[in-house]
């Protein structure tokens, strides 16, 4: 499974402070990740957005500690937070925030119990549910 780098063609943040970067506001949801998957939250942002739903987008610049309080600033109105992950099942940083963030509901988004084939990076992200599109399902589906 393809890993690591920064994310490419992502526009300028809107704001960054204490490790955690502000890509876009909304008041509906806030989507939070890292690494590669900045770009895949920006595009179900958008796909949101033509739905109605505006969505925040948070990028941990690191995830050894939680600025707790930055992301509570940075979260959407509503406090209900997804947590997008090229992670396994269990084994990311949605459990410690769910903890850190007990005011607030978080949901996940990850690789899942499965074992991931091979294929290209978008073919990967599409099979595993980490692709806009099917990022942008899940979170209309949670909103209902």
């Amino acid at each position: 499974y393809p890993r690591g780098g920064e994310p490419g063609g992502v526009d300028a943040p809107v704001w960054e402070n204490d490790g955690v970067v502000c890509h876009r506001e909304g008041k509906d949801v806030t989507i939070l990740t890292y690494g590669t998957l900045t770009a895949q939250a920006i595009r179900a942002s958008e796909i949101l957005a033509d739905q109605g739903v505006e969505a925040t987008v948070l990028r941990l610049q690191r995830v050894d500690a939680f600025a707790v309080k930055t992301i509570m600033e940075g979260m959407s109105s509503n406090r209900k937070l997804v947590v997008m992950e090229e992670a396994c099942a269990h084994s990311g940083i949605k459990e410690a925030l769910s903890m850190e963030l007990p005011f607030c509901k978080v949901y996940g988004i990850d690789l899942g119990h499965r074992y991931v084939p091979h294929g290209s990076i978008q073919e990967l992200y599409r099979a595993c549910g980490l692709d806009g599109q099917s990022i942008a399902d899940y979170i209309l589906e949670e909103l209902k």
